[in-house]
């Protein structure tokens, strides 16, 4: 464990001649000839939680060749895991989880956590079945907000707003929105 297999070398210091599985004919013209196996330090990768438990887990990868990381199995209640950062002050994934990875030496990979903050549509006078929908969002990032399925008799639907007196849409229907706090977006109606 901790080493990787390079290939083979005619002398037991020598670096590699032959790659594992490589076909070959005439290595000499008498006797026998020795191999010899070739080893490299594996990296060790150390995934840190990053949620001041300072709890970790290892992985060892095949040096300079690509390595699928092991997958995430770290938890951190109302958080979602978002991929890995290169620095503990990473705020963006640079892996993601179970990316392949080419390293020549140890890395530490700091898991990046987001909130899950709960976006509310809220009919506001609209069809009352149902009178709201919730749906999850990943803090900070932009996601698109579903069609509206409300209505109103005799108005128009016009957008979402930030209060039920809104007059003015903050985000149209169907509309990127980003938070990080939970919201209540209450539909804006215009009167036919």
């Amino acid at each position: 464990t901790g080493y990787t297999f390079q290939g083979w070398a005619t002398s037991a210091s020598g670096s590699v001649v032959y790659s594992n599985g490589q076909s070959v004919k005439n290595l000499k013209t008498s006797g026998t000839i020795t191999l010899y196996a070739v080893w490299k330090k594996a990296p060790l990768v150390t995934f840190q939680k990053k949620d001041g438990s300072n709890e970790t887990k290892t992985q060892y990868v095949i040096y300079g060749a690509n390595t699928k990381l092991d997958p995430n199995e770290f938890t951190v209640e109302g958080k979602k895991f978002i991929g890995w950062g290169s620095y503990s002050t990473s705020t963006y994934a640079r892996y993601e989880d179970c990316d392949e990875v080419k390293f020549t030496s140890n890395e530490d990979l700091y898991a990046i956590w987001k909130g899950q903050p709960k976006v509310i549509l809220n009919a506001n006078d609209g069809s009352e079945n149902p009178e709201e929908i919730t749906l999850d969002f990943v803090e900070d990032e932009y996601q698109d907000l579903p069609a509206n399925t409300f209505t109103r008799e005799g108005y128009t639907f016009y957008g979402w707003g930030v209060t039920p007196a809104s007059m003015e849409k903050t985000v149209s229907d169907k509309g990127s929105y980003k938070t990080s706090d939970d919201v209540t977006l209450y539909a804006i109606w215009r009167q036919n």
